[in-house]
């Protein structure tokens, strides 16, 4: 494999062959596919991508007799973008097809024929027949070497295709949750905190209710550079073998996300009554980055009871969080304001550069983002991105104490005596 690698650096699908088997020998989670373990003969991951674009195009492109609806007209009253970035992208994989690579060669008649932009002004059933048969196993130029992003573009891809053709799609909608609820422990990471409210978002019963393609589309765009962070274990696979043959019967356990998509919808909520009553004393109080005490989560729980956005029940299960302090910090947030005031008064006395001011307000930003923040990301990115050694290149030795003390000072916990 290593060495056709090297003989073929376009080799993308061959390659994703190779990968997405290791993938599922290496960390050994087959229960964790939607469709069961990956059969032997299953295609490579880029060759499904590339069928997949080619279905949804067939079903999306304007005055098609028998298509779904035209882009330009709507579906479900989506805008434009799905269809002309699909189009795009399969554009620029067949463009690049390396017409002297051996493998592209014996398919020259129809590589060149789709290298011609007018070829795609209209598909016809013939066009897309020949685009997954004969190219879609072609090695490209067009590469993504992000193997976790292009699993996830094809779990969002049979959403689509499945919303396109009004079929069900309920284990693929549980299975996309399922990767996005775990993004969730990664909220220290400042990409992922910036995408939070999606995140919470598309993980709410309210959303896949009116949810269309492009809609999820979007989401896509958003969150798929982001997969890579989720630990392989809590990966969700999407494998099918999309041969007609019929196999043996068996029955599959699909996930059940009750929990993660109603654990969704009670952030979501909460966090809009926090943004609404920020002035509540309790409130208040607890966005300064205080200690949380059996008094505020007395009070929390009686405004969150009242507003009908959790029961007592509820509570009862929060309460026994074991992340509960960190957990109420991700509801209520923490100020911006508490986080300059309390570096403004670490850092008393010295007179800061304009890189040390902008220094500590990425600071003040991830703390506001997420509520906390561990030390040792003073020495990673984005704190690395313009000084290699982190806070110590910018900072002496007395002033990163101060710093670091300032930061542990909002580490949320619980003071039981209050």
């Amino acid at each position: 494999m290593a060495a056709f690698t090297h003989l073929d650096p376009v080799g993308d699908r061959l390659a994703d062959r190779h990968v997405g088997k290791a993938f599922v020998r290496i960390t050994r989670h087959p229960s964790q596919q939607i469709d069961g373990a990956e059969a032997t003969g299953a295609k490579p991951l880029g060759e499904r991508l590339f069928a997949a674009r080619v279905d949804l195009l067939g079903l999306m492109q304007p005055d098609v007799v028998g298509g779904v609806r035209s882009p330009v007209s709507g579906f479900r009253g989506e805008e434009e973008g799905l269809y002309e970035g699909v189009r795009a992208q399969l554009i620029r994989e067949v463009a690049g097809m390396p017409p002297d690579n051996f493998i592209v060669r014996a398919k020259r008649r129809h590589v060149e024929k789709f290298q011609a932009k007018t070829a795609w002004d209209h598909l016809g059933e013939e066009d897309r027949h020949e685009l997954v048969e004969h190219l879609a196993a072609l090695p490209t130029s067009e590469v993504d070497s992000d193997v976790d992003a292009k699993r996830f573009d094809l779990l969002c891809l049979r959403i689509q295709l499945a919303m396109l053709r009004n079929s069900p799609f309920e284990p693929l909608r549980k299975g996309f949750i399922k990767q996005v609820y775990a993004l969730e422990a990664k909220e220290a990471v400042p990409d992922v905190a910036r995408q939070m409210a999606l995140i919470l978002e598309v993980q709410t019963i309210e959303w896949w209710t009116d949810a269309t393609p492009q809609m999820v589309e979007i989401a896509r765009r958003h969150l798929r550079g982001l997969m890579s962070l989720i630990e392989p274990g809590e990966q969700v696979i999407v494998s099918t073998d999309l041969s007609d043959e019929m196999g043996e019967k068996r029955e599959i356990e699909l996930l059940d996300l009750g929990g993660a998509s109603s654990l969704a919808q009670f952030r979501k909520k909460a966090r809009a009554y926090v943004d609404a009553h920020a002035d509540h004393v309790t409130l208040a109080r607890l966005r300064q980055g205080n200690p949380l005490t059996p008094t505020d989560l007395d009070e929390l729980q009686r405004l969150f009871t009242d507003a009908d956005i959790a029961s007592t029940d509820d509570f009862v299960r929060i309460r026994a969080r074991p992340d509960l302090p960190e957990f109420i910090r991700s509801l209520v947030g923490l100020e911006r304001t508490a986080a300059q005031s309390s570096f403004n008064e670490a850092l008393a006395g010295t007179t800061l550069s304009a890189q040390q001011i902008r220094f500590v307000e990425m600071i003040v930003d991830h703390l506001t983002a997420t509520g906390r923040m561990e030390p040792e990301l003073l020495y990673a990115p984005p704190f690395t991105d313009t000084v290699p050694n982190g806070v110590s290149d910018v900072f002496g030795a007395a002033e990163v104490s101060h710093i670091i003390a300032a930061i542990e000072d909002f580490t949320p916990r619980l003071d039981k005596t209050g």
